[in-house]
């Protein structure tokens, strides 16, 4: 309902702005839900609104060759509008926080085909309403083809139309690329990381992507593993330190291991690599980080 309430009160609000532009230059607006019953709420709830604000009946009106509309999943077809809005639906509840893999009409034979069809009905903007963080869906535990497409997509409209991974996927796109990688990767695992080679990333690649321990699907850093010739090279850290404002921007962190470093003394520069990502594991959980010599919290909690 939070979801439904939301998207009606923003397309309303848009419908206002609307009104003060010449009728041939208004944008026309639909809703797409991902069931009947998340449908029929929207509908409702548009039909209340209008009550208190009737002025808006003219986005709504059959006489109009694209009247507003609200269709769902398996019935949006051969629609399209300037805007549309997106309604996931489904998602944790109070009494369930897990993510359910049921996505009803999604989980089906051609689910995903419904799915393409769903989200390319807008014209110009769609807007994605949905109860969790893509993060979440942990779509490898489904052999759905549709729950898969839905996880890109919503990671797609998360970080705002600026594809975030490479093919739009969270795997390799390759092996690893050099023995240098492939002895860090090793490292970590021995600390009990899971580690990724080659990541595609916003047309790049990151070096080594590590899992994040507690959100399927996620990552909790890359690690860009930097040779020799890298330190000699102005122009190359010029476009990488470019590179890595690109990649932090799409919310990664970014951790960097130097190939001189590494020969001088490989466990002592692994055991850094760990204490971070140890430190970004416990800043996401709200842990107080503790002294290296001490057992006492070096800031007290609020």
């Amino acid at each position: 309902r939070i979801e439904a309430e939301a998207i009606v009160r923003c397309a309303m609000d848009q419908m206002k702005l609307q009104l003060k532009l010449p009728v041939e230059e208004r944008r026309t607006f639909g809703v797409i839900t991902f069931n009947i019953q998340q449908q029929s709420l929207i509908q409702d709830l548009f039909d209340h609104a209008l009550k208190d604000e009737p002025e808006l009946e003219w986005f709504f009106s059959d006489d109009r060759i694209e009247p507003t509309v609200v269709k769902n999943l398996e019935n949006v077809q051969g629609d399209e509008r300037d805007v549309m809005y997106f309604s996931i639906t489904f998602g944790p509840t109070l009494t369930n926080p897990r993510i359910s893999l049921n996505f009803g009409a999604l989980n089906k034979d051609g689910g995903h085909r419904r799915l393409n069809v769903a989200i390319t009905r807008a014209r110009e903007e769609m807007k994605v309403y949905s109860s969790f963080h893509p993060d979440r869906l942990d779509a490898t535990r489904s052999q759905s083809r549709g729950l898969n497409d839905l996880k890109k997509f919503m990671l797609f409209a998360d970080a705002r139309g600026e594809t975030p991974l490479e093919g739009q996927t969270l795997d390799s796109v390759g092996g690893f690329d050099s023995p240098f990688e492939q002895e860090v990767s090793n490292q970590l695992e021995l600390r009990g990381w899971t580690v990724i080679p080659q990541i595609g990333v916003s047309g790049f690649r990151i070096d080594l992507g590590v899992k994040h321990p507690e959100e399927p699907g996620a990552y909790l850093a890359g690690i860009e593993c930097d040779g020799a010739t890298y330190h000699r090279s102005a122009t190359a850290r010029d476009r990488d330190l470019t590179r890595q404002l690109v990649l932090e921007g799409l919310g990664w962190n970014i951790l960097r291991v130097w190939s001189p470093d590494w020969w001088y003394d490989p466990p002592g520069v692994a055991d850094r690599i760990h204490k971070e990502l140890t430190d970004l594991l416990n800043d996401e959980r709200g842990l107080v980080k503790l002294d290296d010599t001490s057992t006492e919290p070096k800031d007290q909690p609020e």
